[in-house]
Parts: C-alpha cells; sequence; structure tokens
C-alpha cells in the first residue's frame, strides 16, 4: 500500500512526538509544525505512565489535545493502559465514541494463539491502520521476530497496513516490511561519542578513532554532512562537532536513511525525537536547510 494511501506525504520528513511531554509554547513556535513541513504522528505517552507510576497522561487530557491540534497531526496512537489489556480497550472504545481515529496497539499476551488471531481480527477492523508493538527492546530475538512475521503474514492477507513500534532496524524491517515504523536511534548522538552517518544504503559510526581513518569514514561522507576535514586532524574540531552540531548531523542522518528505506522497501520510517527544545530547535533547522535546498 503506497504512502499516499494514508493520506501520508512522502516528501515530508516523518516524526514521531509524544503527547507526554508536549509543550505548545515550544513546539507550535517552530516553522516544521506551524507550516505543516512534517508528517507529524502522536504516540500517547503510555509508557511514560507506566514507568512513572502515575497518570501523567489521562484519556480526557489527550482526546481534548487531538481535538484542538488535528489539522497538524497525521496519526496518533491510542492511549494504553501497559499490563492492563481491559483498560487499554476502555480507552480505545472511548476514543473512538469521541468521533476520534486513534491506531490501537496489538501486542502479544498469554492468551492461545487461536483467541489471539480473533483479537487481531476484532481490532484490525476498526482502524485503517494497526500498531504492532509489545516487542521493543527484543526486536532481534527470534522468537519476536517470528511473531512479527507471522502477524506481518495474517495482516497481508486482510490487506491491512500496519505500524512496527520502536523498530529502526533494516534486517527487522526487510523481514517484516510494515507500512511504517518508528525509533529513537538518532538521540544515540547525544548519549555516545560518535554519529551514525547514513550514506547508500549503511550507517558509518563516526568517532574519534575512525575519523582518523579515510577507509572507514570517506572524504566523501564529510562532504554530505559538511562536516570539514578538520575533524580528522584535531580533537579540538571533533568536541566543538560533538558538542554544536551532532544532534542536527544525526537528525539529518536519519532523514536519509528515512528516505532510503522508503525507496527500497516502501517502508515509512518515523524519527521518534525528544520533544525537548535542543532537539526540536535541531529538528527545525534540519528541516530548514532541506527544505531550502529543495525548494
Amino acid at each position: 500500500m503506497s504512502g499516499d494511501s494514508l493520506g501520508l506525504d512522502p516528501g515530508k520528513p516523518n516524526i514521531l512526538l509524544s503527547f507526554a511531554y508536549w509543550d505548545d509554547r515550544t513546539i507550535l513556535s517552530l516553522p516544521i509544525f506551524k507550516d505543516n513541513r512534517t508528517n507529524l504522528f502522536i504516540d500517547s505517552g503510555a509508557f511514560t505512565n507506566f514507568t512513572s507510576g502515575t497518570e501523567k497522561v489521562t484519556i480526557g487530557d489527550y482526546c481534548a489535545f487531538l481535538r484542538s491540534h488535528k489539522d497538524m497531526v497525521w496519526k496518533y496512537i491510542t492511549l494504553d493502559v501497559i499490563g492492563d489489556s481491559e483498560r487499554s480497550e476502555e480507552n480505545y472504545q472511548y476514543m473512538l465514541a469521541q468521533g476520534l481515529k486513534p491506531v490501537p496497539v496489538f501486542t502479544r499476551a498469554a492468551s492461545t494463539s487461536q483467541q489471539r488471531k480473533k483479537d487481531l481480527i476484532a481490532m484490525s477492523q476498526t482502524t485503517d491502520l494497526l500498531g504492532l508493538g509489545g516487542v521493543a527492546g527484543g526486536m532481534h530475538r527470534r522468537d519476536n521476530i517470528r511473531y512479527m512475521v507471522g502477524c506481518a503474514n495474517f495482516l497481508r492477507k486482510m490487506h491491512k497496513p500496519f505500524h512496527l513500534l520502536g523498530c529502526g532496524s533494516v534486517p527487522v524491517i526487510k523481514k517484516v516490511l510494515p507500512f511504517s515504523c518508528d525509533s529513537s536511534s538518532y538521540s544515540s548522538a547525544a548519549r555516545y561519542g560518535s554519529i551514525q552517518l547514513f550514506f547508500n544504503g549503511k550507517f558509518y559510526n563516526a568517532n574519534r578513532k575512525t575519523l582518523k581513518d579515510k577507509s572507514k569514514i570517506p572524504d566523501y561522507i564529510l562532504r554530505k554532512y559538511r562536516m570539514p576535514k578538520t575533524v580528522r586532524r584535531s580533537e579540538f574540531f571533533w568536541e566543538y562537532t560533538m558538542i554544536h552540531n551532532r544532534i542536527e548531523i544525526s537528525i539529518l542522518s536519519y532523514i536519509y536513511f528515512q528516505r532510503w528505506l522508503y525507496k527500497k522497501f516502501a517502508v515509512s520510517y518515523f524519527i521518534a525525537v525528544l520533544p525537548i527544545a535542543r532537539d526540536l530547535n535541531a529538528l527545525n533547522k534540519v528541516c530548514n536547510y532541506l527544505y531550502t535546498e529543495e525548494n
């Protein structure tokens, strides 16, 4: 199923933001969101509720937010209650009754495979896009891959597109071939002393050691990312790049990855951006740069 069949514009960057940390003052001040220059996917913040042990996100607040921001949002995920399937279903039905069309999330459960097939069929009949989750953090485990491939094959027979939550792994994406997927892999640039530079189907791990070896990071990759050759010779320049430009370069890299993945496999990859000022401003800068370059 093609990207535009669900209203997704393949010419725009795909961005996923969590409602749990949404701030109108910061986000709506940025042209990329104010002028609808992205395909914006909203995560409900269910995982934040789970990890904090509180209801940081309430169903009422979430529904009110979606109604008031509907013109800037592409899709939005239902507010699950992790570990409580009954309350998750109640929230989903409540949102449907409010006239909203959230993306429901189907996850692994202890019930029989026959019952889960019935659950999957029932859920898929209520939506034009289904979320497939419950395996983030263990994507490469054989049992999880079998599970995802099994669900994917079943959904394809039903002609139902699905979004694979928390996945940016090319080997897994190639096996499962979802309509769309997401990950926050770009953010590793802030946690570690390296940047993943995507070029022609491959990520190059740029750090102090690899940059000194042109066979590992060729000059044409540095030119692609407008990184001066001085980063090879001087730790000062590398430190400067890491401090001032690492998030921008990383986001740009994952936008290039996003475009390649769509062209290669017709899979729409969403960058799950941390909704903090540093990352949002970096995203705005990168998107403005691309918008200027290409228009």
